[in-house]
């Protein structure tokens, strides 16, 4: 019994150090595309390579789970379930629309002008798919998982939220309460897509066109990141508990409303899941 418990112990320390490494090599090409995308010339070079190292980090981590948990890889692997990333696409556009459209109608959100650069919005694009695939590797496909199979769901919904939205607290204009928002909106709602569809297409999805969405299309500032070409030029007025503020639309309690229904809407649908496989 002692060996298994340390088996099981060896096995969660490699998926953790795996996970994280994954998660390092995303994040350093990330910043490299960004610091070079300075020049307009490397727009273009950086697409392939956001798409390529993306691609690399799901077939990484495909090989770590078949290593590290061989019984129940098959139920996890990045290329069961593909078709579920469309659902999340779905998802979060809709999600930052009817955000966007609830501040307009409360007067907060206004449209000044409308351009498009095709070269910027291609790259914004494919680096939030490279942010989306690195980040639910680790907090879903790894973190969430983890903490399930050693406690419960309930633990790794919690769990996984609270630090997915602790460490945003190191962003640009973050606050507390933009961390809270974080963990409410897109922590819970993300672990809670997880556990439905036991698979991270779902979450890559809403993940990837949550950030597209609302910086490159809407023109609020990405987790207080103000740096990214949008095809809207807004106008945003209001108190910044609506607003968001210079954080962006994820620290608005509108956006954490309508962030934590969603997540409740997914937690129903898990439990009727599991209560049907009893």
């Amino acid at each position: 019994m002692k060996d298994h418990k340390n088996i099981k112990l060896w096995r969660d320390i490699i998926f953790v150090i795996g996970g994280i490494i994954l998660f390092i090599i995303g994040s350093t090409i990330l910043s490299l595309g960004v610091y070079t995308a300075s020049e307009s010339d490397y727009y273009l070079i950086n697409i392939p390579i956001f798409l390529i190292t993306a691609v690399v980090l799901l077939l990484l981590y495909n090989l770590l789970i078949r290593y590290v948990e061989a019984n129940d890889a098959c139920k996890i692997a990045p290329r069961k379930d593909i078709s579920s990333i469309g659902n999340g696409l779905f998802i979060g556009f809709s999600y930052f629309i009817i955000v966007t459209v609830t501040m307009s109608l409360c007067g907060y959100y206004h449209i000044k002008s409308i351009q498009f650069d095709w070269e910027k919005q291609l790259f914004s694009f494919t680096l939030f798919f490279l942010v989306a695939v690195s980040e639910e590797i680790f907090f879903r496909g790894i973190l969430f998982r983890m903490i399930n199979r050693r406690w419960n769901i309930w633990a790794a919904l919690v769990i996984s939220a609270l630090i997915f939205g602790g460490l945003h607290i190191f962003n640009d204009n973050a606050t507390l309460w933009s961390s809270i928002a974080i963990a409410i909106e897109a922590g819970s709602l993300l672990g809670a897509a997880y556990a439905y569809s036991k698979n991270i297409w779902l979450p890559i999805g809403i993940h990837w066109i949550w950030n597209y969405t609302q910086g490159n299309i809407l023109g609020f500032p990405v987790s207080g990141e103000d740096n990214v070409t949008s095809i809207i030029t807004p106008e945003i007025s209001g108190p910044q508990w609506l607003t968001g503020g210079s954080f962006g639309a994820e620290a608005s309690v509108i956006s954490a409303v309508i962030g934590l229904l969603i997540s409740l809407w997914f937690i129903r649908k898990t439990i009727q899941q599991r209560h049907c496989e009893q």
